[in-house]
């Protein structure tokens, strides 16, 4: 909430105000814009492999120090449950060391080019060049662990970044940032950028000044501003999806009940790999729903700073009134509520199971972004995968099973960034390959693979003869 220039973070657990963040005025965004710019080509701040390697390991060793800490701030910024937190936290530490590892084990490439009878005496020698300065806009549900993908794979890049953290929780990417400036950063390398104004926002994503324009939030923003870009400008998007799963009748129920709870309202659905929907096969459907339906029961719902926590609030709550629209319009299409369909007090509402609503339902077609899962049964895997497949959005899928077939048969046959065997899809190792595909996204995620966006290969001919 912005007041007087000044933006207000809100607990979503509570509605009280954390703290207040300055919001940039037209010239302080000019100046940043500027400093991180010049900082990129000033020989004045250099920053070699070995200089950002001693920085990122002190900043590892302070998110460590600090894990507690840095949990508490962005459950009471984002409404994470705190258990939840934790792993965060740990998680963006970890990110760190996969940066690190990542510049351990770069370097120059060297090969011959005796392949054709004319270059028999050349030989092409490639390094990795920072693409030039990096605009970032990042997203509320991961505060800390996301920025510290963004800002850390620039930083590992050899880029200067500025990030515009979203505006309900920017207090985990203030400290991340402080965190680098307390290790030796020079100024310039990192900063962030504050405010409510969407215009402003995209006159800062759109200046040709960037090279490079990573961003984590909905597709409609993302595809849009990708429009805008200037000529020249590169980017990675990560948007989200619906997230399928399926359960066969071959599956562990026990295990697929407990994945799937987890998956489906880990941070209260608010993650864009959320399981939103659940086929199973006809064979099982009403065992299966008796246990999810159970096991969803038993979910705690409550303020996210606390331990016994496992479902937490949305980030607003204008949230909870869409999440409601959109469960009161599956049951008029014929969907039944099993289990929650309300909001509760506040910014909280009731984990809630809806069987058999139909593929046009919004909550089977758009991402809900809330804590609602979908539960379908089905009698012909191929012809569910085809209805799947002529969707616009794809992400992460999920498959519980013990038969070979049906795995592979899934693998080969659905369009999806990643199928999970035996685990739910949101599941997420920080190393690991991180693709939206169609209106999903656009490049891939991973700390690897972002630091890999943000540099260019230069290469050079050598002819030896």
């Amino acid at each position: 909430m912005s007041h007087n220039g000044l933006l207000e973070v809100i607990n979503p657990s509570n509605g009280e105000v954390i703290d207040s963040v300055e919001c940039d005025s037209a010239e302080q965004i000019e100046n940043k814009i500027q400093t991180c710019a010049q900082t990129f080509v000033s020989p004045d701040v250099p920053l070699n492999t070995s200089d950002r390697i001693a920085i990122l390991e002190h900043v590892y060793q302070q998110m460590i120090e600090q894990k507690a800490y840095l949990a508490k701030l962005i459950s009471q910024e984002g409404g994470k449950p705190f258990r939840d937190a934790l792993v965060e936290a740990q998680r963006a530490a970890f990110g760190i060391k996969l940066a690190v590892s990542h510049l351990l084990s770069a370097g120059t490439q060297t090969s011959p080019l005796n392949t054709f009878p004319s270059t028999s005496h050349f030989e092409m020698t490639v390094t990795h060049q920072p693409i030039g300065p990096v605009i970032a806009v990042s997203a509320f549900n991961h505060p800390l662990n996301l920025v510290t993908h963004q800002l850390v794979s620039a930083f590992a890049a050899g880029c200067p970044c500025l990030i515009k953290p979203a505006g309900d929780t920017p207090l985990s990417c203030i400290r991340l940032i402080n965190m680098f400036a307390e290790a030796g950063m020079p100024k310039g390398w990192m900063n962030y950028v504050i405010t409510t104004d969407n215009a402003a926002a995209e006159a800062i994503v759109t200046d040709p000044r960037f090279a490079f324009f990573s961003f984590i939030g909905s597709a409609k923003v993302g595809w849009y501003l990708r429009s805008k870009l200037p000529p020249g400008t590169r980017c990675a998007l990560e948007h989200g999806g619906v997230a399928p799963a399926f359960v066969d009748h071959t599956a562990d129920l026990d295990l697929a009940v407990a994945s799937l709870v987890k998956g489906a309202y880990y941070h209260a659905g608010q993650v864009c790999v959320s399981t939103q929907r659940i086929y199973v096969s006809e064979k099982i459907f009403d065992q299966f729903e008796a246990l999810f339906c159970r096991a969803v029961n038993q979910l705690k719902v409550g303020d996210a700073c606390l331990d016994s926590t496992d479902v937490g609030p949305l980030i607003r709550m204008t949230e909870v009134n869409r999440v409601h629209d959109w469960v009161e319009q599956a049951q008029l299409l014929g969907g039944v509520v099993c289990t929650g369909g309300k909001p509760v007090t506040g910014q909280f509402y009731a984990p809630t199971v809806i069987s058999h609503a139909p593929a046009q339902a919004m909550i089977n077609s758009l991402e809900v972004f809330g804590p609602v899962c979908s539960l379908m049964p089905y009698s012909d895997l191929e012809s569910q995968i085809q209805q799947i497949n002529r969707e616009n959005v794809s992400f992460h899928s999920a498959v519980f099973s013990d038969s070979n077939h049906t795995i592979q048969t899934l693998y080969s046959k659905l369009q999806t960034g990643c199928l999970m065997v035996n685990e739910h899809t949101a599941f997420r190792h920080d190393a690991m390959t991180f693709a939206g595909l169609k209106h999903s996204g656009l490049g891939s995620g991973g700390m690897p693979n972002s630091i890999h966006h943000m540099q260019v290969d230069k290469l050079k001919i050598v002819n030896s003869h």
